[in-house]
């Protein structure tokens, strides 16, 4: 705590997750079906055809299948509460089960992002 991680399998299915991505998240998370606790469904449900409408590159690229391995590097969340928050991401292999990864998420120390971040998880004393 209080960086945001969960567990993902193969399949991007979410298994796990800890309160900061619960906070970070928020419904988006937590209101699913479980059919639905995948991180390609959350990110990209309803986001893709509004970009391919929206953007003729995007519609290029995405029309191209270009599919690269999970890479860590940095993500941008607007937390309707929180506002804007930056956060570097990395995926650890699970060594005694290596069908799974964890994903933790570390905002910039000292920065605004880390502030918001730790607004929304409140830490035991």
């Amino acid at each position: 705590m209080p960086n945001p991680a969960f567990v993902i399998d193969r399949c991007f299915d979410v298994l796990a997750w800890n309160r900061a991505q619960e906070a970070l998240f928020g419904p988006a998370l937590l209101d699913r079906p479980r059919r639905e606790l995948n991180s390609a469904w959350l990110l990209f449900t309803e986001l893709i055809d509004e970009l391919v409408a929206t953007s003729p590159h995007f519609a290029r690229l995405w029309e191209a299948h270009d599919v690269v391995e999970f890479r860590s590097s940095v993500r941008r969340y607007r937390h309707p509460d929180a506002g804007d928050i930056e956060v570097s991401f990395v995926r650890l292999a699970v060594q005694e089960a290596p069908w799974l990864s964890l994903v933790c998420h570390f905002p910039l120390p000292g920065s605004e992002s880390e502030r918001r971040l730790r607004g929304l998880v409140t830490l035991p004393e």
